[in-house]
């Protein structure tokens, strides 16, 4: 059944089981609609969080302004220690000629030894 069928058959049963009830539960729920009705207030005039708690919009405004600056010092920060660490290599740097190519990584292990034995000076063979 669609809601357009069950619309009026539902209507009438609701209204033919408020006609069967007697006046004194007929005046307890018109008692219990009046007093929920006024607990509200009238229409529009609800209060919502912020009106109830002034405090609320003054100390969320300060947290926001704490979390946005928070993050900017985080984000200066870390981008002011990036440039100091990529300055120590340089495009001439075996270091960087090493990490980028596709070495063996057993050479690894004796990479200071490799660089000692290029930079050191050659004898004339006088052993």
């Amino acid at each position: 059944m669609t809601h357009e069928e069950t619309e009026p058959l539902v209507t009438t049963t609701l209204e033919a089981e408020v006609a069967a009830l007697d006046a004194s539960t007929i005046s307890r729920l018109q008692r219990a609609r009046h007093a929920a009705v006024a607990e509200v207030g009238p229409r529009g005039s609800r209060r919502g969080f912020l009106a109830e708690n002034p405090w609320a919009l003054p100390i969320g405004a300060i947290a926001g302004f704490a979390v946005i600056a928070s993050a900017l010092l985080v984000v200066l920060h870390s981008s002011d220690s990036i440039e100091p660490a990529m300055a120590a290599y340089d495009e001439t740097s075996p270091w960087l000629e090493i990490a980028e190519a596709d070495v063996d990584l057993d050479l690894l292990e004796d990479l200071e030894f490799y660089h000692w034995l290029e930079i050191a000076p050659v004898d004339g063979g006088s052993s």
